[in-house]
């Protein structure tokens, strides 16, 4: 009888959530792709070429890799990915406010056998420097952006 509720709680959600995938099979969904944005493009089995996207047309796509440009039919695609915009700042932030805080703690932890209020203030500053450097630097490597894949035939 449990089950028999669990199934009927579920269906529905089930149902949402199946009515909520994207359909990647779908050329005016490349059509849509606004000239200039990055797009990632596979074909047959080579590896696959990123550029931005020039123009779009019911045979074609043409996008720019540095100075040249590439088209492709659409038959011979194998798969279209679009470049999301990326959280870079947001990940800075994140990384700046976790090393301060790390920072911080461990300088207060070292500063912990210091005598003088001058020593243990130093410590906690120097150890918050650090932490907010190494921060900083982590937070610009972590990666910014995803690819979403917008066509498979």
């Amino acid at each position: 009888m449990r089950s028999v509720h669990h199934a009927i709680v579920l269906i529905p959600i089930l149902s949402l959530v199946a009515t909520a995938q994207v359909q990647t099979s779908n050329w005016d969904s490349v059509k849509t792709i606004t000239p200039g944005a990055e797009v990632r493009v596979t074909v047959g089995n080579s590896k696959a070429v990123r550029g931005k996207l020039e123009t779009v047309t019911e045979d074609n796509l043409v996008i720019r890799k540095s100075s040249a440009t590439h088209s492709f039919p659409r038959t011979d695609i194998r798969s279209i990915s679009l470049k999301e915009k990326g959280n870079r700042v947001r990940n800075v932030l994140i990384g700046t406010g976790a090393g301060l805080a790390a920072g911080l703690g461990i300088g207060a932890a070292v500063a912990n056998n210091c005598s003088g209020i001058a020593c243990g203030g130093f410590r906690i500053a120097v150890g918050g420097l650090i932490g907010l450097g190494g921060g900083i630097i982590a937070g610009l490597e972590l990666p910014s952006g995803k690819w979403r894949e917008v066509y498979h035939p």
